[in-house]
């Protein structure tokens, strides 16, 4: 049965930008989940995500939204289609080099991924 977050390793995290929205809506510890390799960026995800967002944490949200799923971390339909492509776009509109970057956020997100499968079926 998965854990209950309490709102006390919330707001212990950083100053406010994980609501308590997130936090009543998320049966993983936020605490646990940001010591996960990208964990950080996987929470700002979420947090942009709920608030209608679009911003390259948000991208990889919707990438792995099935996972997220499946987690219990979000509910509903995935919030945007071709997020690869959106997530490729914004950090050339930024630096110019996407292609790097693009890779790098993507191996940050299957670590992550792999992580919340081994603690989700732990659980």
């Amino acid at each position: 049965m998965p854990r209950p977050l309490r709102l006390q390793s919330v707001r212990n995290i950083r100053e406010g930008w994980c609501g308590k929205a997130l936090a009543k809506s998320m049966a993983l510890s936020a605490a646990e989940i940001m010591r996960w390799p990208g964990g950080q960026t996987m929470l700002q995800g979420l947090q942009d995500w709920r608030e209608g967002r679009t911003t390259v944490e948000s991208c990889l949200v919707a990438i792995a939204f099935g996972k997220f799923r499946a987690a219990g971390l979000v509910t509903g339909e995935a919030p945007f289609q071709e997020a690869e492509l959106v997530l490729y776009d914004l950090p050339r509109k930024e630096s110019g080099n996407a292609y790097g970057r693009y890779n790098a956020l993507i191996r940050e997100l299957v670590s992550f991924g792999r992580v919340l499968t081994r603690t989700t079926q732990a659980i």
